[in-house]
């Protein structure tokens, strides 16, 4: 093996996690695209992974405790996994953060949808239902929170 590629490949890792936190998978498809071979790569992901620059297990976390704000569970868990997290250190991940109350971010989206729930039949109903299915949301809490929507217009009549 080339020492000097070597050293390349270890700087190019430092250089790209200097910008962001990335996963193990992103930084091995960064440092491929930048023709270092498997052997180099692996070497430099060793390297930083030494210093605990790279961590999935704290990735995980990390983008958990950002995006539960206004992502689903699912929608997060498929975000991680795209980026190469495993399956087992994402439900470690979301064992630790805890359950995901998605009712506030179902409500602000059907507030952003400006629901006229007086005027709003079965058809447009389903199609927002079917929408938030999409992003993930589960049926239980969309249900939940249309019919507490649905509730609320029919008491104010």
């Amino acid at each position: 093996m080339d020492e000097m590629k070597l050293k390349q490949a270890k700087a190019k890792a430092l250089r790209l996690l200097e910008h962001m936190d990335r996963t193990e998978h992103q930084l091995r498809v960064k440092l491929k695209e930048q023709d270092f071979s498997e052997q180099e790569i692996d070497e430099a992901v060793r390297y930083v992974e030494s210093y605990h620059y790279i961590d999935d297990a704290r990735y995980a976390a990390n983008y958990i405790e950002l995006k539960a704000v206004y992502k689903s569970r699912r929608q997060i868990e498929q975000a991680l996994m795209t980026r190469g997290v495993d399956r087992q250190v994402i439900a470690e991940a979301f064992e630790s953060y805890g359950k995901i109350d998605e009712t506030p971010q179902i409500e602000a989206f059907l507030r952003k949808k400006r629901v006229n729930w007086q005027e709003a039949d079965e058809k447009e109903i389903s199609k927002l239902y079917q929408a938030l299915m999409r992003r993930g949301f589960s049926s239980r809490d969309i249900r939940s929170v249309i019919d507490k929507y649905r509730r609320s217009h029919y008491n104010e009549e």
